[in-house]
């Protein structure tokens, strides 16, 4: 069977051309349905973050608060440790002075006296720096050889020795003196 179209070209060119205009405009329509629901997915999501960013700020300002007060409160307990760090200090200095005061009066043969005495805390005891006089110079030695055999003294350094007419023997002395340990010191005043 032969097919004969009787339809002149022009018209359906026309319908061909219709045809391919409708199909353009449902891929564009799809197009368009297609961005408009990608733009509104990305609008609520910016949405759900804007309101999401809202709740953390809110949170973030009551934690704020919490973490401003924890440091405050450990700023407070800095300083009270640091207080409590000087009392106990000065409750194991307390001891110190008197027994030093007793071990060094005890050093000093008879002969020798002290015009002064200025201490520094040092490592593990007091460095010493005194003017001293003496006697005579058997005094001053009989002192340095005390002093070198103490355990207590240690680093003792003299400077030269100045003789005044009436025989008032004249100079400095400089030493370390570490305390002995609790229990000697404990035991040693009993």
């Amino acid at each position: 069977m032969i097919k004969v179209n009787l339809v002149p070209q022009e018209i359906l060119d026309k319908e061909t051309q219709r045809q391919r205009m409708m199909q353009v405009g449902v891929v564009a329509a799809f197009v368009g349905v297609l961005l408009i629901g990608v733009s509104f997915t990305h609008y609520r999501k910016k949405t759900v973050l804007d309101a999401q960013l809202v709740e953390e700020n809110k949170t973030l300002k009551r934690f704020q608060a919490i973490v401003d007060q924890v440091n405050q409160f450990e700023a407070q307990a800095a300083a009270v440790r640091a207080r409590l760090n000087v009392m106990n200090d000065l409750i194991k200095g307390r001891e110190l002075y008197p027994v030093f005061m007793v071990d060094i009066v005890e050093s000093f043969p008879e002969g020798v006296w002290i015009g002064s005495l200025s201490t520094v805390k040092g490592k593990g005891g007091l460095n010493l720096t005194m003017p001293a006089f003496a006697t005579s110079t058997r005094d001053v030695t009989n002192w340095l050889r005390t002093l070198e055999s103490s355990p207590l003294f240690s680093e003792a350094v003299i400077s030269p020795i100045s003789i005044a007419a009436d025989g008032q023997h004249t100079f400095s002395m400089k030493m370390t003196y570490s305390p002995p340990a609790e229990g000697a010191a404990k035991g040693g005043a009993k």
